[in-house]
């Protein structure tokens, strides 16, 4: 099996959002999570 199949990139990126919450409160924290995103070729 050639390697060429593999062109197709798929980046991990980890995305955050800011919880919704009072930027006073500290104790809030940020949810972050693992994401595969397809990368398209230039």
């Amino acid at each position: 099996m050639k390697k060429e199949d593999d062109k197709r990139k798929v980046e991990e990126v980890l995305v955050c959002e800011e919880s919704r919450c009072d930027s006073e409160d500290t104790s809030c924290p940020e949810h972050c999570e693992l994401v595969e995103k397809n990368v398209p070729e230039k």
